[in-house]
């Protein structure tokens, strides 16, 4: 394990991770995901350091490693639904452009028809 260290540096780790998580849970909740993910990381990497260094009971421990699993389980869940929102973009933009596609050639594929109507003296639907 890590040495460990002083009381006032251990504070300082919990109340940097403290501070990065708060500052996640206001990003998330003002839908800023991508800040969110970053801040719930620094937020973890404090917590780490915390966990390594810190002289901590088998209760803070504890206490820990669960807000810890809170903020990685919410971190994750973030990056796959950003994650599926751009993939749900490209699909969506994906699908746009081959309906213009097919518009284009029924726009066209009518305006071919109705030249031939017009030479054949036919009327137009």
């Amino acid at each position: 394990m890590g040495a460990r260290c002083s009381k006032k540096q251990r504070s300082n780790n919990w109340t940097k991770a403290v501070s990065f998580v708060s500052q996640a849970c206001q990003a998330d909740t003002c839908r800023n995901y991508s800040d969110a993910i970053k801040l719930y990381t620094k937020g973890l990497k404090y917590f780490m350091k915390s966990l390594e260094n810190d002289r901590l009971s088998d209760s803070e421990r504890e206490e820990m490693l669960a807000r810890m699993k809170n903020y990685m389980d919410r971190a994750l869940q973030l990056k796959e639904f950003t994650r599926m929102s751009k993939e749900k973009q490209k699909e969506e933009l994906r699908k746009y452009q081959v309906f213009m596609k097919e518009l284009e050639k029924k726009g066209r594929g009518r305006l071919l028809m109705d030249r031939l109507r017009k030479n054949n003296g036919l009327k137009t639907v």
